[in-house]
């Protein structure tokens, strides 16, 4: 194995390492933390292992909704719900009427309270839902103002509620509810309530992303540098065939070439006629 191909290997093990501890990361966090975090720039209302926040927060107040409405026309929004707990639960969601508290605070109506007031334009596409552990649901929401209302200010509850036996006493019904405030204002000209940019993450969502990019950056660089590596084995391979035909080549003498026999001619033997010498006659 050459130098490179040393340390193609090398780089090979080292970035498989960190794609094994990219991975490992990314499930610990989310094993840790499943539905993820509620954006930090919410406030995370707890109670009973379940929460509510409006799913396109307002750039004015991102823990309540603000509405700006003309008489007989209607607006959608929707809301984020969660199931907290490590159990399948039924949740009510539904407008409430405003109230005051025996303590002369606002207060919104409960569920077993019909609704005649702001809290009936406030219709949920699905006034019930069924959310597994730890899972987290966008619900849509109609908010229809009457075409006889009065321009004014006006304010209603978006309502998410549970309930449970007494263990004590399974005849008792115990209620949970969180509620979101929502301010409505009818006008003849309403003006666009802005919405905020987008959420800001919380520190482990931030983190979480780091990991996922780390993880992609891991992958590439070793799908990478393995190709490499291939690649280099099989030109190393290549040269070395070629290195071995030429050494063969270069041992095996050469042997001059034999220059054919040129046949010789077959030479004729002719006997030469005997000359005859005439003598003169002597008289």
């Amino acid at each position: 194995m050459t130098k490179k191909s040393a340390l193609l290997l090398a780089l090979s093990s080292a970035l498989t390492l960190q794609l094994i501890v990219a991975v490992l990361a990314i499930a610990q966090t989310t094993s840790a933390n499943p539905a993820g975090d509620v954006p930090v720039n919410l406030e995370n209302i707890k109670n009973e292992g379940f929460t509510i926040v409006p799913a396109e927060p307002n750039a004015i107040n991102g823990r309540e909704f603000i509405f700006e409405v003309k008489p007989g026309e209607e607006t959608r929004d929707s809301v984020m719900v969660r199931n907290l707990s490590d159990t399948e639960t039924l949740f009510y969601l539904y407008g409430a009427d405003p109230t005051v508290s025996a303590q002369g605070t606002p207060a919104y109506k409960t569920r077993d309270t019909e609704s005649n007031e702001e809290g009936k334009w406030i219709t949920f596409d699905h006034s019930q839902v069924v959310l597994g552990p730890n899972e987290d649901r966008k619900e849509y929401f109609t908010l229809r103002v009457p075409a006889d209302a009065e321009p004014g200010e006006y304010r209603a509850g978006i309502a998410i509620e549970k309930t449970k036996k007494d263990s004590q006493n399974a005849n008792i019904t115990i209620a949970t509810r969180v509620i979101l405030h929502s301010k409505i204002t009818v006008s003849e000209n309403p003006s666009p309530v802005p919405k905020a940019a987008a959420p800001v993450l919380s520190g482990s969502d931030t983190k979480n992303q780091w990991q996922i990019y780390y993880f992609w950056i891991s992958l590439i660089l070793f799908l990478g540098s393995f190709a490499a590596l291939i690649w280099v084995t099989y030109q190393e391979k290549k040269a070395g065939r070629v290195a071995q035909t030429t050494t063969a080549h270069r041992a095996s003498p050469i042997k001059p070439a034999v220059k054919p026999a040129t046949p010789k001619r077959a030479t004729s033997h002719r006997r030469k006629p005997a000359t005859r010498r005439s003598h003169p006659k002597k008289s």
